[in-house]
């Protein structure tokens, strides 16, 4: 779950990613048990592909995105 958020950052066009990460854990017996890991960083959303650090769940991770294609409806 997430979204992408339009914002002005040293004059470049980038957008900020925020999100959540909900891993479920198989083993305890409640209902629907989980932990939730905050994401955030910020992207280049016109870029085809691009390497950048965002952060997930306090740490800071290295990762690369490559454009796919649209999301289907």
């Amino acid at each position: 779950m997430g979204r992408l958020l339009p914002q002005r950052v040293h004059h470049m066009r980038l957008s900020a990613i925020r999100g959540t990460y909900e891993i479920p854990l198989r083993r305890i017996r409640t209902r629907n048990p989980s932990i939730r890991v905050p994401i955030f960083g910020d992207v280049d959303p016109f870029a085809r592909s691009q390497n950048t650090t965002i952060s997930v769940g306090g740490k800071t991770i290295d990762i690369e995105i490559t454009y796919l294609g649209p999301l289907p409806p």
